[in-house]
């Protein structure tokens, strides 16, 4: 059994072995292999998966969702509202 804590993020093609908890708040990079258990805002990366930093408890993670509105205001306002296809 897989543990999996709130406000986790797993990188693509990353990879967790049965067995493993991941703490909330953690982060796991892309293409890490998930060995041991993360604890709680960690960010992991490599093979096997290492502790390279620690978050800090009040940094929230925002999805690149949310940022998307913003990123298009500004590439329509300096393409004066013109959408090229």
């Amino acid at each position: 059994m897989i543990l999996i804590g709130a406000d986790v993020w797993i990188g693509a093609n990353a990879i967790v072995l049965a067995g493993v908890k991941i703490g909330s708040g953690a982060l796991v990079a892309a293409g890490a292999v998930v060995t041991r258990p993360i604890p709680a805002n960690a960010v992991v990366a490599g093979v096997p998966a290492k502790v390279i930093r620690y978050r800090n408890a009040e940094q929230k993670l925002v999805s690149p969702l949310e940022h998307q509105p913003q990123i298009c205001r500004v590439a329509c306002a300096e393409s004066d509202g013109k959408i090229n296809r």
